[in-house]
């Protein structure tokens, strides 16, 4: 009981819950990028589609 209320007390379990800004930063520059590496595909292949109908 004694470790359970020292794990549970006093909030611990809340902070360690909590990111830091700093992870919190990271994701959303991996999800820009994501979201940017996703477009760069789209647009590739739109190219790449161009290009096979313009050799025919």
């Amino acid at each position: 009981m004694k470790i359970v209320s020292e794990v549970l007390g006093g909030g611990r379990i809340e902070k360690m819950l909590n990111e830091p800004p700093s992870t919190s930063n990271k994701r959303e520059r991996l999800q820009n990028s994501i979201a940017l590496l996703k477009e760069s595909k789209e647009t590739m292949e739109q190219v790449m589609d161009g290009v096979v109908v313009s050799s025919d």
